[in-house]
């Protein structure tokens, strides 16, 4: 099969965030539909899930009037960029008891080239960021060996980013020549 795009953009309004998420799982579920026999719906549900997170942040975080997305379906995996305006995403790391930190880093990142930051810490998982250019980030999440974290019922900083990188993979940031800021992330294929 040919990888292909498909590509959306909406008002970067919450009364989007519905929609989007519902018609995101759709194109999922056209694509898985024509290659692959099986039920799905524990894949749809989590697709549903990192769709309401990617918008979520192009609602509350970027600024920006709208939103781009771009699918692209291959195989074994499809990846979703979300384009916005603004000023970018803004590293904020947390302390060790998960607790909101001072320090808040905006592009560029010329400084922090090879810094990585804890931006979402629980009990049980920490999303670690790591700037890899003046203008690009990675994250990924991973399994803490202790726990440091008293309040259970809080919601950490960045629980969202968390969700996204427990969902998906190859989660990066950037922002483009033209100042557009790209958040990329794939998700694998039940199949």
């Amino acid at each position: 099969m040919q990888p292909y795009k498909v590509s959306l953009t909406l008002p970067a309004s919450a009364d989007f965030h519905v929609f989007f998420s519902e018609t995101s799982v759709q194109l999922i579920k056209t694509h898985l539909d024509k290659y692959y026999e099986g039920d799905y719906s524990v894949f749809y549900s989590e697709c549903k899930l990192l769709m309401h997170e990617l918008f979520t942040n192009a609602i509350n975080h970027s600024g920006s009037k709208e939103a781009e997305f771009e699918y692209i379906f291959t195989d074994n995996y499809f990846s979703i960029d979300m384009k916005t305006d603004g000023t970018g995403f803004t590293i904020k790391p947390v302390n060790p008891d998960s607790t909101p930190g001072e320090k808040r880093y905006t592009p560029p990142f010329t400084k922090l080239v090879g810094e990585s930051f804890i931006l979402h810490l629980d009990d049980d998982y920490e999303v670690v960021c790591n700037v890899v250019g003046e203008y690009e980030l990675e994250f990924h999440n991973k399994e803490r060996s202790s726990p440091l974290v008293d309040d259970m019922f809080s919601i950490p900083e960045h629980f969202g980013l968390f969700i996204i990188t427990k969902l998906g993979f190859g989660v990066f940031y950037k922002k483009d020549e033209t100042g557009k800021n790209i958040f990329s992330v794939k998700r694998k294929l039940p199949i």
